[in-house]
């Protein structure tokens, strides 16, 4: 049933195996849940494996799509500025679009340089740091946004919380807005985005694993092993050594 339900039924429907073994391993959790507590005697999930895909398909945005991005938003709107900072904090942090809705005022420390994220997928909660710029965005942000019934950190015109799927489809027509072409320009790009970046900049997969809040170290090092791959190739284009050796 889960072969032909789950699986070839999301395949049909032209859903990526990444994105579909999120979903089996939801399942498979569920289902261990029930042997452990004497519900079930074996899971249906022992023999289902994982979809194989293309670890090297992340799609990221380049540095021009993503200062299009931010050139897109009208600072001179509320909304415009709201969504000038939405985009910035994604950059900034790399924190999910679930994550970001469920904010709240309180839970920004401009002061100590710190957002505090709830962690709604496992009761976890994180802080993640954030610099000057963003700082300087928030501040701005949060006294244009003044003082509202909601403590939701970012909220519509009418000063009631932003959705998910609001702050989703914003991003993406922002994208559809500049022509941005050849990559899916949505929050977990730029969730993915950051991550290259970080990466590039030196950043370890213990640091990311701290900033993302990943649970194992299993998906931050797949992004450290990616996109380390273009720091190797940064390096032999800049590479020191070589430079001077070619010059002898």
């Amino acid at each position: 049933m889960i072969k032909e339900k789950v699986i070839k039924k999301l395949l049909d429907r032209g859903i990526r195996p990444v994105s579909i073994n999120t979903k089996l391993r939801a399942v498979r959790a569920f289902f261990n849940f029930l042997v452990t507590h004497g519900y079930i005697k074996r899971s249906p999930m022992e023999s289902v494996q994982m979809l194989k895909h293309d670890k090297n398909a992340i799609e990221t945005l380049t540095i021009a799509q993503v200062r299009a991005l931010l050139n897109a938003c009208n600072l001179r709107t509320f909304v415009g500025y709201c969504d000038y900072t939405i985009i910035s904090q994604f950059l900034e942090t790399g924190i999910r679009v679930f994550e970001l809705v469920n904010i709240d005022v309180q839970d920004v420390d401009l002061q100590a340089g710190l957002i505090h994220i709830k962690q709604v997928k496992s009761n976890l909660a994180r802080s993640v740091p954030i610099q000057r710029a963003m700082k300087n965005i928030l501040l701005r942000y949060m006294r244009l946004r003044g003082h509202l019934p909601t403590n939701r950190l970012f909220v519509t015109l009418s000063g009631t919380p932003l959705s998910k799927r609001q702050v989703q489809k914003r991003i993406t027509d922002y994208g559809k807005k500049d022509g941005i072409k050849g990559v899916r320009v949505s929050p977990h790009t730029i969730r993915h985005t950051f991550t290259k970046l970080a990466v590039m900049n030196g950043a370890n997969a213990f640091h990311l694993q701290a900033i993302l809040g990943h649970t194992t170290l299993d998906m931050t090092k797949t992004y450290v092993n990616l996109f380390g791959n273009e720091v190797k190739e940064g390096h032999r284009k800049f590479s020191p050594l070589q430079s001077i050796r070619r010059d002898l």
